[in-house]
């Protein structure tokens, strides 16, 4: 189950007014209408509230790891295995692919239909010449090729 949103600003003005003025908790939490033990929380320490850091699994790859991979990759087509090695990494080849992605400077050009108009042209035009038993079709192949 997930959490409710913070108090807002209104809200943790409400509070801190009331909480001031003697009103007790389950007054506040009928105003406001948020549960007692968001009320406690937010008064427990009112500086702090909603900042609380998010923790989760460090990253293997470090950003500086990161940016030498990038500077790697940019400078010739290495496959990720060569780039591990080149850098010493202790990762997998995937974590390498992912940081790749992630940073979005090789972008893939998406295929247009052009393309596979004439991608399907080609597999047509190929099989045609496997099944006449491997007859030379260079000529046409570069007609399609070329159009």
């Amino acid at each position: 189950m997930g959490r409710a949103p913070l108090h807002t600003v209104a809200e943790q003005a409400q509070i801190s007014v009331m909480h001031q003025l003697g009103s007790s908790l389950h007054m506040i939490s009928q105003y406001v209408k948020k549960s007692r033990n968001a009320i406690c929380s937010y008064l427990n320490n009112p500086l702090y509230y909603g900042k609380k850091k998010s923790t989760g699994r460090p990253r293997k790859v470090t950003s500086r790891d990161e940016r030498n991979i990038i500077r790697v990759i940019s400078d010739s087509p290495k496959s990720l295995n060569d780039v591990r090695a080149e850098l010493n990494l202790s990762v997998c080849k995937q974590t390498v692919h992912k940081a790749i992605t992630r940073s979005g400077t090789i972008v893939r050009q998406n295929i247009t239909r052009n393309h596979m108009k004439r991608r399907s042209q080609f597999v047509h035009h190929e099989t045609l010449c496997l099944l006449r038993n491997g007859v030379e079709c260079s000529s046409a192949h570069d007609e399609i090729i070329n159009k």
